[in-house]
């Protein structure tokens, strides 16, 4: 066999070998290209999601301060009213209730400001837990898929043969298949955690606009009591 035949066959060789691994390596970038396409699209569609989130969140808390400013704002004019008539009454009929106010009027008078706070405060604790969750899931959702995006770049950098390249290629295909589950999969758990911090704002609201009418109740009751004690001794 001739010098001549030999070389013709090994430049043959290498030039098919150049080719396989030429067609590898486009194999392996498409797929790292699907993949980052992927991942920019799945962050993209978390972001908007959690912001949106977030939106009906803050939607609920100013629904919800709202209505229960209203309520016991109102809850605390109505126990006021009743407070200063009955007061009044008193002191028409001659009866010193001095110490009676000084025990019952500050309490009657601070009583909405008091539960509004106690509402402010009770929102605002999970609203700061909610938006504190979202965006340490948002973070460990985006680096966990950035995170495969560079291993699998530094692997394919690495790789010096086709079945390095291909192995590559079919990983990340694998992984990129299950990028989108895996974000639906953070997303559903994210709007599950929001229906559970919307629901615990409206039971904000539920009690203390409660706690706001009974102790608005207990306190005319008592300053009644009070009056009722002051008529006594007189007599």
């Amino acid at each position: 066999m001739s010098t001549k035949f030999l070389v013709s066959i090994l430049l043959l060789v290498q030039s098919y070998n150049s080719v396989v691994l030429s067609s590898a390596i486009d194999d392996a970038n498409a797929a790292l290209n699907a993949l980052r396409e992927n991942v920019n699209n799945g962050i993209s569609d978390s972001l908007k999601a959690y912001t949106v989130m977030a939106q009906e969140i803050d939607s609920t808390v100013e629904v919800t301060k709202t209505n229960a400013f209203g309520i016991i704002s109102s809850t605390g004019d109505d126990y006021l009213a009743q407070y200063q008539a009955i007061k009044k009454s008193a002191e028409d009929s001659g009866l010193n209730v001095t110490n009676c106010v000084e025990i019952f009027e500050d309490k009657l008078m601070n009583l909405a400001s008091v539960y509004i706070n106690g509402l402010v405060d009770c929102v605002d604790t999970q609203v700061d837990g909610f938006i504190y969750n979202l965006e340490i899931t948002f973070d460990i959702l985006s680096g966990n898929i950035l995170g495969d995006v560079f291993i699998f770049e530094q692997r394919v950098l690495k790789c010096r043969d086709d079945d390095c390249l291909s192995e590559a290629t079919g990983e990340i295909s694998r992984i990129n298949a299950a990028i989108t589950s895996q974000i639906n999969n953070f997303l559903q758990r994210e709007a599950s955690d929001m229906q559970d911090y919307r629901a615990t704002v409206d039971k904000c609201g539920v009690k203390f606009t409660s706690v706001a009418d009974g102790q608005g109740k207990s306190y005319v009751s008592g300053f009644q009591d009070c009056v009722n004690s002051e008529c006594s001794n007189r007599i």
